[in-house]
């Protein structure tokens, strides 16, 4: 049986045509299972992040700064709404204790929360979040005022969870909605 060259070169280009297409088809569902599977693993993170900031502002309104200071790296850099700037988790978490315990004989109304959190992931370990935050009928020696600022942090992700590598905070003029 004589095979015809055309006949035969149609074949295998129809073929090859069919072989690359359903290759083609498989690299799709591949790379939709895999955007999927980013995005659910983004949203878990998020989620964990949120948690934690939860906690953050639960261990601050309850006065635990030894709780507070281990959402810290040993390494962190923290910098006030005043411009002290604390160079360690030690330094950090010893001087927000200082000011705990003033607060605490002030009778300070413990009303701070986290609002507005935005999460940057730049990689699966290393999170950029801002948010806003509020200390509503803060007790100064006059009045009580409502007090608000941004936080930015960077945290990062350990073997067991988030910790904060690095904080900015700044107070604003007033309440920030």
């Amino acid at each position: 049986m004589k095979i015809n060259s055309f006949n035969f070169l149609t074949a295998l280009t129809c073929l090859l045509l069919l072989c690359f297409n359903n290759e083609y088809d498989a690299q799709q569902k591949l790379l939709q299972r895999s955007s999927t599977l980013k995005n659910n693993i983004i949203m878990t993170t998020e989620n964990e992040i949120k948690i934690f900031f939860d906690r953050y502002v639960d261990y601050w309104n309850n006065h635990d700064m030894e709780m507070w200071g281990s959402l810290f790296t040993e390494d962190t850099d923290f910098i006030t709404w005043s411009g002290t700037w604390y160079k360690s988790k030690n330094d950090n978490q010893k001087n927000h204790q200082k000011a705990h315990q003033i607060l605490q004989e002030q009778q300070q109304n413990m009303t701070y929360e986290l609002r507005d959190i935005k999460i940057k992931m730049l990689s699966p370990y290393i999170a950029i979040v801002h948010a806003t935050w509020v200390w509503p009928n803060f007790k100064t020696n006059q009045r009580t005022e409502n007090r608000s600022g941004r936080l930015t942090m960077v945290l990062v992700k350990t073997i067991d969870n988030w910790l904060i590598k690095a904080t900015q905070n700044t107070r604003t003029d007033k309440i920030v909605e």
